[in-house]
């Protein structure tokens, strides 16, 4: 399948995607399997970089959170070691705080949704996207578009900007308007939607039990309204959606109603046809025990990429799932069209954040001025008093 990569959210132009087109040509099996992978970097030393790197290539990392000067040079020696420009992300929900130890929290997702005046989101975004872009960061897995419904969540709680999808839609634009302003690319999370379940699938699978049409009208507007805005890529959670999962998919089993990270039917059926997504897919942690539970780590590394995600987020082992990704394409689980249909996504992702063209992919370190700046200090204190 060619993906369009000249309409949203790419917009590249014809340059850009030869580039695409010509890395993925040059890449080994190896080198393309490595692109689906966004690891958890365990450590800063450099040995410990050259060998994830070297031997896996992964598409994107993240990172341990640390002084942004140390957050920094570890991205400036992982693009340094890297064949293709990664990917690196990082958490800024509350500003540059999730991304440094010592960036600016401004405010929460719940702070934000909690005052009339919309521009504490704008401001959270754009303090957010200046502090990582100055560390070197070009992806946000933010903001988050969860509506909690159900007081007794846990996950969600001060991490959505409300209980109505009106506000969630709002907030979440305003958002993404501040932090698109450094380049930064947005992740928003947790499709088909958290808030319901009063569970954590960090420790078991959970539901998003809405019928269809009170889904669409809730959830599936504020994704249609997200990806028409513009937004990059979805994190998918490790959420099932049975009553969505059987209309797609008329007398599926309980037994077979998976989570959304490894179920087709709410991936290509409902994200990809009917909402229109055209960019990245990535799972959110593959070690949550909401995806682990559901089949054996040898099936599932490689069916999340069958059922449509395009990269699967952090090693449980690097050599193990390494593998086992490797194994699912030999095994004709992830075929060849499916793994180049994910590589063109992402290196299109790459492309449209302009890091193939960049002689400069990580700022030097007087950009590193801006993080925990007294003016961004200042920002989150008049939040703090609204």
């Amino acid at each position: 399948m060619t993906v369009d990569l000249t309409v949203g959210p790419f917009h590249l132009d014809d340059e850009s995607v030869a580039w695409v087109r010509q890395t993925i040509d040059s890449l080994s099996l190896d080198e393309k399997i490595g692109q689906l992978f966004i690891t958890m970097n365990g450590s800063f030393e450099p040995t410990y970089l050259d060998h994830m790197i070297d031997r896996f290539r992964p598409g994107g990392i993240r990172f341990g959170r640390a002084p942004s000067d140390a957050v920094q040079q570890h991205i400036r020696y992982a693009q340094s070691r890297s064949k293709v420009p990664l990917l690196v992300a990082s958490n800024p929900e509350m500003g540059g705080f999730g991304t440094s130890s010592d960036g600016t929290l401004v405010a929460t997702h719940l702070q934000v949704g909690s005052h009339p005046d919309s521009s504490i989101a704008y401001d959270l975004g754009r303090v957010a996207g200046i502090e990582s872009a100055a560390m070197g960061c070009n992806w946000a897995f933010a903001p988050i578009v969860d509506i909690h419904y159900n007081w007794r969540n846990t996950v969600v709680a001060t991490r959505a900007f409300g209980n109505e999808p009106d506000v969630v839609i709002e907030r979440a634009k305003r958002f993404f308007d501040g932090i698109a302003e450094s380049g930064v690319a947005a992740a928003i999370k947790h499709f088909p939607g958290d808030g319901v379940d009063e569970r954590d699938q960090h420790i078991i699978t959970t539901y998003n039990t809405m019928a269809p049409d009170e889904w669409r009208a809730t959830y599936g507007r504020v994704y249609r309204e997200l990806i028409d805005h513009g937004v990059q890529s979805v994190m998918v959670g490790h959420i099932g959606a049975p009553g969505l999962s059987r209309e797609f998919c008329p007398g599926i089993a309980d037994r077979d109603i998976l989570p959304a990270t490894l179920a087709p039917e709410l991936l290509q059926g409902l994200l990809r046809d009917e909402l229109g997504f055209n960019g990245v897919v990535l799972t959110d942690s593959s070690v949550m025990v909401g995806m682990t539970q559901a089949m054996k780590r040898f099936d599932l590394v490689p069916a999340a990429i069958a059922a449509g995600c395009d990269m699967f987020l952090f090693f449980r082992s690097p050599e193990e799932d390494f593998q086992f990704m490797l194994d699912g394409y030999h095994r004709g689980i992830i075929t060849p069209d499916r793994l180049d249909e994910a590589l063109q996504r992402i290196l299109g992702l790459k492309a449209s954040l302009g890091l193939h063209r960049s002689a400069q992919l990580v700022p030097e370190s007087s950009a590193l001025d801006v993080v925990g700046s007294q003016g961004h200090h200042e920002i989150a204190a008049r939040i703090a008093d609204k």
